[in-house]
């Protein structure tokens, strides 16, 4: 985003939209560096290339150092097995080894059996998963959370930035204020990087998720007081730089939980349901917002952002687990038992 608004303040937006059409082009290309994940090569019985692309992934370290990755891996694949059912009967224990154990080979030669069964087939028994329990519930915390994350006042302005930072009458030109928010949300993303593994995902998002509802409550009490002799101010200013700085980071937060929470059986489905509905919520309110600030004037739609991230932190608070030290088994288990923490 700050190079997108950089680019903007600097020159004209056909040049700015040229050179950001080179980017996905770019990005599609480095895709095919990329090995496929462990999780997929173990479903398909390649336990020595599961191996080389865990390495890979880990940062080119020798098979030794993900030897015990591995074998949790394996042993995932295997309680999935029971659960999901090839129904074959209950796999024996598999000892952690550098070399597939013929009971581990017998496993994934089970798993990947599953790839033969016809298409439509495979995709409707898929479907049928997300309606049970180990991904339905999932599903029902992330959805929420991905919804609310782009409903913290800046993802919903996006489009209007312009038009609604004059409206607040701040001390700083409009088009360069998108370029010092966007510099807070690269801030934002690299303390993520760096903080959430000690800090945790679910402290994180309570944190900022609070931080947001706050500051959208401070925009809209301050436009509520605002008038037309009200003289340019630096208090939205920071306002706005906090707000984009927290909104950064939970916004990035649930895509971390996508790929933790839900089943490997059903992840990919799942995850694609979640991404489709956030979109089609972003491209929603999107459109919706001028309406909004009309009907409720400025102060009242960052009154409402602010009251969807009160309600949201609470929903958060009970619902949301810390994946932080998990392994993928002890997470799903944790959803077999329910939704809400007891």
């Amino acid at each position: 985003m700050f190079v997108i608004y950089l680019m903007g303040t600097l020159i004209d937006w056909r040049t700015t939209a040229t050179i950001s059409c080179g980017v996905p082009i770019v990005a599609s290309l480095l895709t095919l560096l990329l090995p496929e994940t462990p999780q997929y090569l173990l479903s398909k019985g390649r336990i020595k290339d599961a191996e080389k692309s865990l390495c890979w992934l880990r940062g080119w370290v020798k098979p030794s150092h993900v030897q015990e990755e591995l074998d949790q891996l394996i042993l995932h694949h295997e309680e999935s097995n029971r659960i999901n059912s090839l129904h074959r009967g209950k796999p024996k224990e598999t000892k952690s080894s550098g070399v597939p154990t013929q009971e581990q080979n017998l496993l994934l030669n089970q798993v990947s059996e599953v790839g033969q069964e016809s298409v439509f087939k495979r995709t409707m028994n898929n479907f049928l998963e997300l309606f049970k329990p180990h991904t339905l519930r999932p599903l029902v915390l992330i959805i929420p959370y991905f919804i609310s994350s782009n409903l913290t006042g800046i993802t919903s302005i996006r489009p209007y930035m312009i038009h609604v930072f004059t409206e607040f009458k701040q001390a700083v030109d409009p088009k360069w204020e998108t370029v010092l928010i966007s510099i807070s949300g690269v801030v934002g993303s690299i303390l993520l990087i760096f903080t959430v593994r000690f800090v945790g995902k679910r402290r994180m998002s309570l944190i900022f998720t609070a931080v947001s509802a706050a500051m959208s409550l401070s925009l809209g009490t301050y436009a509520f007081f605002l008038t037309d002799k009200s003289p340019e101010s630096w208090i939205p200013v920071i306002f706005f730089i906090v707000l984009d700085f927290s909104t950064t980071i939970i916004g990035q937060l649930p895509w971390m939980f996508v790929s933790e929470i839900f089943p490997f059986r059903t992840r990919g489905l799942a995850t694609a349901v979640s991404s489709a509905i956030l979109h089609v919520s972003i491209f929603c309110v999107n459109n919706i917002y001028l309406d909004m600030e009309k009907t409720i004037g400025l102060h009242g739609s960052f009154w409402a952002f602010s009251s969807v991230n009160f309600l949201i932190l609470i929903y958060l608070y009970y619902a949301l687990l810390e994946t932080e030290g998990k392994t993928l088994h002890d997470i799903e288990r944790h959803f077999q038992r329910g939704l809400f923490f007891k």
